[in-house]
């Protein structure tokens, strides 16, 4: 090797000592690291724990890489202090997160924010806070740990002494939560505690706290949260000092039983549906079984659901399959929302449910449809079927290509209903909505400009009213949109939705003018009373500039459609009660109406009479 490949050696040698040491150093000021399942990692806030602090908590302050005698923001984050948040690796090293020590002794304070508390029952060092009336009232601490076992945490023990000075006459509470997201918490009650109101001695007290939490799978690299919240309960005057001291965690990896998936949907088919339900970290000599109950929905939707037991073979880590039967009833009851919980783990390695937990399954109810009763494109097609009794010649083919958004005057081709520097009125007649339910009128809207510095304003509106049952328009439109500085959007960049219940008006406006989005109101939707016989609509444009343009495509009248299928259990008339709704005949068969909707299933050997005329099977479909 001559002298050039030993150079070249030895710097790379010191490169990866270097990068080494890099990655060492920030895994330990990471935040609080649990590296082995079943270990106890114990914060007492007098000696530095890796990640955590920095030598003896002095009250100095929290930040990401600490100084001496502070905390590891990477480990810890809160709200509610007056001098603002602090984010996890943020910093903040004055006013109320950098309070100072009463250490050794037993001093009272009375400023708001986080200390280092010492005496009474604290030995050495804690991470205490005073709340007042603007600093942690409410208020929330958080802890994060970081699971670097290499094995899924499943269940963790927490404990903590929580030292109160009552030297105050308000009650404060301090809950303690949990979260695998830092978002969703889930509050653990045996860790509660409220403070005693009545001012006593002043002097900290330990309240010893302890629970084991499960109901997660904390995968590994993954964090955990632990928070705990302060406020005010009861009292008055000043309020108690808080001191959080001996955190001790200890992860553990047990089994876990959870839903492979939140939710799934079914066609109402007669036929089976599987829900998979796997197994987390599976005991290689212990059986583990967990109950799935239905906990929200009709059990006669899904064949009398009762709980069911899954159950998994020592040493097995497949999934095991929730099997639901779908009755199809042949009736019209809508969708069928079916909510599934797991409860009674047994077995595995002292077996837990973790998340999710619950599994939500949608029955699709196949004798309805969601169908398009009439519409009106404007583009003079077969299925524009609900006629214009006004304002026709507002129709027009331009596109608006060179508008302000562009080409967004029509949304289908080839046409749609344009108002420029006019007050022009869009008559709809009535349609009939018969035999439908959940009916909603649907109208897309887009506001342009040949300007750049035009658009919808104060005196532009756009109102739409409906009429019910031939009962008139009404006096204030069902939804107007007004415009606002010159506010622009098109079919394809307005996302802002409008809806509401004919006869409740509701005005909507963009927050500001030029380009809009979510407030851009492009959807407008009023819903229809079930059992109403007809609708008809009325639109209103109005604008005050040549430059300025409403356009309205694409109106609809949607609604769910009933059609049942009727099963016939023995011969007779089409007015006996020899049908049924199910091809098993249960419920009950009874009589049928039999309607341009309805379905008629003849079973071989029956023979119907339809008033004159008989018919029978003339195959049988298996």
């Amino acid at each position: 090797m001559n002298k050039f490949d030993v150079r070249r050696s030895v710097a790379h040698f010191s490169f990866l000592l270097m990068l080494s040491a890099f990655f060492i150093a920030g895994e330990a000021r990471a935040q609080l690291s649990v590296a082995a399942a079943g270990t106890t990692y114990t914060v007492t806030f007098d000696a530095t724990m890796a990640g955590v602090n920095n030598g003896v908590f002095a009250g100095t302050g929290f930040q990401a890489t600490p100084g001496v005698g502070r905390l590891d923001s990477d480990a810890w984050a809160s709200t509610g202090m007056s001098d603002g948040s602090l984010a996890f690796g943020g910093a903040n090293l004055a006013g109320d997160y950098a309070r100072g020590t009463t250490a050794p002794g037993n001093a009272a304070v009375t400023t708001g924010g986080f200390y280092s508390f010492g005496g009474g029952s604290i030995a050495g060092r804690a991470l205490g806070f005073q709340p007042t009336l603007p600093d942690f009232t409410p208020g929330t601490l958080t802890m994060r740990i970081k699971n670097n076992t290499g094995l899924n945490i499943t269940a963790f023990d927490l404990a903590y002494n929580l030292h109160i000075r009552n030297d105050g006459n308000f009650a404060n509470s301090l809950n303690c939560a949990w979260s695998a997201d830092n978002v969703t918490y889930t509050n653990v009650p045996a860790l509660a505690h409220t403070s005693i109101a009545a001012a006593g001695a002043a002097v900290f007290v330990a309240n010893a706290k302890s629970a084991t939490v499960t109901g997660f799978v904390i995968a590994p690299g993954d964090f955990f949260y632990v928070r705990w919240t302060g406020d005010d309960v009861s009292g008055s005057g000043s309020r108690d000092e808080f001191a959080l001291d001996d955190i001790a965690v200890t992860g553990h990896a047990r089994t876990a039983l959870r839903f492979v998936s939140t939710t799934s949907t079914a066609t109402e088919d007669g036929v089976s549906h599987l829900i998979a339900v796997g197994i987390v970290n599976a005991s290689v000599v212990n059986p583990t079984t967990v109950d799935v109950a239905l906990t929200s929905g009709d059990a006669t939707r899904i064949g009398n659901y009762t709980t069911q037991t899954l159950s998994w073979p020592a040493n097995n880590t497949a999934n095991q399959n929730l099997s639901i039967t779908l009755s199809d009833n042949g009736a019209c009851d809508g969708d069928a929302t079916e909510v599934f919980l797991l409860q009674n783990p047994t077995g595995g390695t002292v077996a837990s449910v973790g998340a999710p937990s619950g599994h939500t399954l949608t029955v699709d109810d196949d004798e309805t449809d969601s169908i398009t009763i009439t519409q009106q494109a404007f583009d003079s097609g077969v299925n524009d079927t609900w006629n214009i009794t006004a304002g026709a010649g507002n129709m027009s083919a331009n596109t608006g290509g060179t508008d302000f958004p562009a080409s967004q005057r029509v949304l289908s081709p080839t046409m749609s209903w344009q108002t420029a520097n006019a007050t022009n009125t869009l008559d709809l007649g009535a349609f009939s909505c018969l035999g439908y339910t959940s009916v909603t009128i649907r109208v897309r809207v887009s506001s342009t400009a040949t300007v750049a510095a035009n658009g919808a304003d104060a005196g532009d509106f756009l109102r739409v009213y409906a009429d019910v049952d031939g009962g008139g328009f009404p006096g204030s439109p069902d939804i107007q949109v007004e415009g606002n500085a010159n506010a622009r959007w098109g079919f394809a960049t307005g996302t802002g939705a409008a809806s509401t219940a004919a006869g409740t008006p509701l005005s909507v406006s963009p927050a500001g003018g030029g380009n809009r989005t979510t407030d851009g109101y492009s959807y407008l939707s009023i819903a229809i009373p079930d059992g109403s016989s007809t609708v008809a609509l009325r639109v209103v444009a109005i604008n005050n500039n040549a430059a300025e343009i409403w356009n309205v495509d694409d109106i609809t009248l949607q609604g769910v459609q009933c059609r049942p299928v009727y099963y016939s259990r023995a011969s007779g008339a089409t007015t006996a009660a020899i049908w049924s709704t199910s091809r098993t005949g249960v419920p009950a068969p009874s009589t049928a109406t039999f309607d341009c909707d309805a379905t008629m299933v003849l079973q071989s050997p029956d023979v119907v009479d339809m008033g004159g005329r008989s018919f029978q099977p003339v195959r049988i479909i298996r």
